[in-house]
C-alpha cells in the first residue's frame, strides 16, 4: 500500500455513485407516475417504494463515504440529519448521533465511514452512538455480541495491515480518512460487548 492514493478511491466511488443515481432516479419517477394513475396499490407497490427509498438512502451514504470532495465543500446539518434518519430505518441497530451541524466534507466522510464501521461490528444488532468532541469523533458500540475479530481491529488501526475483503474495505478507508484529517484511530474497551472507536488528533 506504499503507492496507494486514497483520492483514487474517492474518484472511483464518485463515478460509480453517479452512474447508479440515474437509474434510481428513473425508478423513482416511474413510481410517482404509477401512484398518480392509482393503478397500483397494496403491499406490492409498498415493497417497491420501500426498496427504492432504502436504495436511495444507501446511495447517499456511499456518496458521502466514498465520493470525491472539494477542498471548500460543506455537508449541511440537514443532510446529516437525513443520513442519520435513513441509517436508523429497518435495521436492528439503534443510532444516537449528536451531529454538530454543518461539517466540512472530509469530516463528514470520516463520520459516515465510522457509522459504516459500526454497522459491521453490530452485525447481530445493538446500539451505537457517535459524538464529536475536542476536534475528533468517538463511536461507542454496545451489543450482546460484537464483531470485533483481531483482523477487523487491524484494518482499522494498522497501516501495515493487508487489504481487507471487499465487504470490509470501509474499515481500511476509515483509517485513511482519519489520517487525511490529521487524526488517528484508536480502539478502547471490552471488545466482547462494548467498545469505543476514537478518531482524534
Amino acid at each position: 500500500m506504499t503507492n496507494f492514493s486514497p483520492e483514487l478511491n474517492w474518484l472511483i466511488g464518485s463515478r460509480i455513485c453517479h452512474d447508479i443515481a440515474n437509474p434510481l432516479g428513473a425508478i423513482g419517477n416511474g413510481i410517482e407516475l404509477v401512484q398518480m394513475t392509482g393503478a397500483a396499490t397494496g403491499p406490492e407497490i409498498d415493497l417497491v417504494i420501500g426498496s427504492h427509498q432504502a436504495a436511495v438512502a444507501r446511495l447517499n451514504l456511499f456518496r458521502l463515504a466514498f465520493g470525491a470532495s472539494a477542498a471548500d465543500q460543506t455537508v449541511t446539518g440537514q443532510q446529516l440529519a437525513d443520513l442519520r434518519a435513513s441509517l436508523a430505518q429497518g435495521r436492528n441497530v439503534s443510532l444516537d448521533w449528536d451531529s454538530p451541524g454543518d461539517l466540512n466534507r472530509d469530516d463528514a466522510r470520516l463520520a459516515a465511514l465510522l457509522l459504516m464501521t459500526g454497522e459491521t461490528m453490530l452485525a447481530y444488532g445493538g446500539k451505537m452512538a457517535l459524538s464529536s468532541q475536542m476536534g475528533g469523533f468517538t463511536l461507542r458500540l454496545k451489543a450482546d455480541r460484537l464483531r470485533a475479530e483481531a483482523e477487523i481491529i487491524d484494518y482499522l488501526t494498522n497501516p501495515a495491515a493487508p487489504l481487507p475483503p471487499a465487504s470490509e474495505v470501509h474499515l481500511t478507508l476509515t483509517r485513511l480518512a482519519a489520517e487525511a484529517t490529521g487524526r488517528t484511530i484508536r480502539v478502547t474497551g471490552d471488545t466482547a460487548q462494548s467498545m469505543a472507536i476514537h478518531a482524534s488528533r
